[in-house]
């Protein structure tokens, strides 16, 4: 009796046994899953780059210059920006490092001038011992010019002025606190702080309805995004040779010295190398160094004494040394001026003693480094 004809296997079970019976299937596996992957990598960068709608690319430059905060740092220096006005009562001619976090400033950024928070009123806040200005403002979210510019009767534009006790106005968003005058309307006061009236209108705690709404004297308007001049006393400079001009209220030596010449490679004036207080912003052209009472403070470069002495502008007892080569530092908060007005002093030499003779409330150091007249953030300079 005949055997009926066994089936045949499809065509591609009989490629796949001719494939295993050559020995091939190990290695087509492997490149297979190889292949299965290289596949699925292209279509996630395909993916990623297709256009999403409500973002953005994200530039670096447009975040960092956030209305009047930001420095967009160099290779050895960080001149101040120019989003925030400083009116001078002078023009201003003149190891590792441990930064205290809770002292940073938080840089404004106008873009997002309606944050999602929890509060919308003005808040108060009472000062404590140790506080300071910075750390008050990243507390609350808001930049310290707001904080300034909403306290200016009590703080007097200077960051150096909060003491415990103090009872601060907090605004809600970053901006200003305008009190309206008679006669003043919407676009009176959005000229004045470079804003438009319709984002005044916009904040709704403003309860405006409209550009077109009639203003009451008194009435307190938050202005988001805006910004005033902060009135900033700007340590003069004496250039090497010249002489000094009693109006500009530059104070101690008379000038017209030579001397000592820097060669531009700093070293820290002080022995901690830690930061506190305020680091440097354009509210605050300078770094306050941590520093016990009476700890020695060392030219940060070879230099001539162009100021040695008590001054009355927050700086307390102050000495600014002139470097022979377009730079200049000063040393100020000091308990001891140990040098005169003239004298040729080498790096590392000591200048003075540390302390709180201005308007900080504990001891400290603060060290500015201007070139060409202008302040600019020391921490590049130093080692």
């Amino acid at each position: 009796m005949s055997q009926p004809p066994q089936p045949q296997p499809p065509p591609l079970l009989r490629i796949w046994r001719d494939i295993v019976a050559a020995g091939w299937r190990e290695p087509l596996l492997r490149f297979g899953t190889h292949g299965l992957i290289l596949a699925l990598l292209a279509m996630a960068v395909w993916l990623s780059r297709l256009p999403v709608e409500g973002l953005t690319p994200f530039d670096a430059v447009e975040q960092l210059d956030s209305g009047g905060q930001a420095f967009i740092p160099a290779a050895t220096s960080t001149p101040i920006s120019a989003g925030v006005v400083v009116t001078a009562a002078a023009p201003p001619q003149f190891g590792d490092v441990i930064v205290d976090d809770s002292t940073l400033d938080r840089q404004v950024n106008p873009q997002t001038l309606f944050p999602e928070r929890s509060r919308s009123a003005i808040e108060t806040v009472t000062v404590a011992s140790g506080d300071t200005l910075s750390g008050i403002a990243a507390r609350f979210n808001v930049d310290v010019a707001t904080v300034l510019w909403a306290n200016a009767t009590v703080l007097g534009d200077d960051i150096h002025a909060v003491r415990a006790g103090q009872v601060l106005r907090i605004l809600p968003v970053d901006g200003v606190l305008h009190s309206v005058v008679a006669g003043e309307d919407l676009d009176d006061i959005a000229r004045a702080y470079g804003v438009t009236p319709q984002l005044i209108v916009d904040y709704r705690d403003n309860g405006l309805a409209d550009t077109n709404a009639r203003l009451a004297a008194g009435q307190e308007l938050l202005i988001p995004g805006g910004r005033r001049a902060l009135t900033l006393w700007v340590l003069p400079s004496l250039p090497r040779g010249a002489v000094a001009n009693p109006e500009t209220g530059f104070g101690q030596c008379p000038g017209g010295y030579t001397g000592a010449v820097g060669t531009a490679d700093f070293i820290w004036p002080v022995e901690t190398k830690t930061l506190g207080g305020h680091p440097f912003s354009a509210v605050h052209i300078g770094l306050d160094v941590r520093a016990a009472e009476g700890d020695p403070v060392l030219a940060a470069d070879a230099g001539v004494v162009m100021y040695a002495g008590p001054n009355e502008f927050g700086y307390g007892n102050l000495i600014v040394l002139e470097h022979g080569n377009g730079f200049e530092t000063a040393y100020g908060e000091l308990s001891v001026v140990s040098v005169a007005c003239g004298q040729s002093v080498m790096q590392g030499s000591i200048i003075g003693a540390a302390g709180h003779s201005g308007n900080s409330e504990f001891p400290n150091l603060h060290f500015e480094i201007r070139q060409d007249g202008q302040p600019i953030d020391p921490r590049p300079l130093l080692p």
